[in-house]
């Protein structure tokens, strides 16, 4: 398994663009990032490399963002880059963004966080909460041996998560400046009184990541669909129209410790489209 894979390819007109890296998600693949409008730059995914051989990481997400950190550098030695990822892949990009912290040749420019759960168990945590199910590709020549190794692997992603300790930034330092895209909607279950794990923050601010104590969430962007329909075709729109709408998204130059609430109503290739650079150039101190 190729590890980095580039999923987009800069045009040559923009190859000064930063490079924007996407982690995977609680199914371990970079699946969902396939379905993006075109970003206009070099687009990397990084799936979990024990997606087929049945391995673990003993030290969690901590050590999940060292070896990934270690792939980013081995494809951008010095610059700038952008971290994101949907759903676990975007607190797997905090952790990546702080393994990168001290290395002088490369800076986080910003994190793009897909609807991404803040990780903690609330108090009113139901007892009954149905599981997040992700989709898990299948080859139709796949062994049962193979699918199993894959089941294994969202476990341990899962697990990972659940007891991952967030990092912590200190001497005056904080995550990089991040913009956070929310689903508007629920995910659909058989019965009304249920909520699954992804939807427990639905209606706060960045879906709970305000307990976070660094204030770096600078904008939180509404897409109209629910944590899994988000990457559906109904939810994408054409290059054109995301280049028309990039003027209007109202980032504004402010100071990254004074971050106030801009929600807007926009459609994921517009969020990740068009000179993506320059808005975080707006946000920087």
């Amino acid at each position: 398994m190729e590890n980095p894979v580039l999923i987009q390819k800069a045009p040559r007109r923009h190859k000064s663009a930063i490079p924007l890296f996407l982690f995977h998600d609680g199914g371990g693949t970079v699946l969902p990032y396939y379905f993006l409008e075109s970003l206009n730059r070099n687009v990397w995914g990084i799936s979990y490399p024990h997606l087929n051989d049945g391995g673990t990481f003993e030290r969690g997400i901590k050590g999940m963002g060292e070896l990934y950190a270690g792939y980013i550098r081995g494809k951008v030695s010095r610059g700038k880059v952008l971290l994101g990822g949907w759903s676990a892949g975007g607190s797997i990009a905090i952790q990546v963004a702080k393994c990168l912290e001290n290395i002088p040749e490369l800076c986080v420019a910003g994190i793009v966080l897909l609807d991404t759960p803040f990780p903690d168990f609330p108090d009113w945590r139901p007892k009954n909460s149905p599981p997040v199910q992700f989709h898990i590709p299948v080859a139709p020549d796949q062994t049962a041996k193979s699918r199993l190794a894959q089941q294994q692997a969202v476990n341990d992603i899962i697990h990972a998560l659940s007891v991952w300790e967030l990092p912590t930034w200190e001497n005056g330092r904080r995550p990089p400046p991040a913009v956070f895209i929310r689903a508007l909607k629920v995910v659909p279950t058989e019965k009304v009184v249920e909520v699954v794990e992804v939807d427990w923050f639905r209606e706060e601010y960045a879906l709970g990541w305000q307990r976070y104590p660094y204030n770096f969430i600078i904008e939180e962007l509404r897409v109209d669909g629910d944590h899994f329909s988000i990457f559906t075709p109904s939810y994408h729109i054409t290059g054109f129209q995301a280049e028309q709408q990039h003027s209007n998204l109202g980032f504004m130059k402010r100071h990254h410790q004074n971050t106030r609430i801009n929600v807007l109503h926009v459609e994921v290739g517009t969020v990740l489209n068009f000179n993506l650079e320059e808005a975080w150039q707006l946000v920087m101190p």
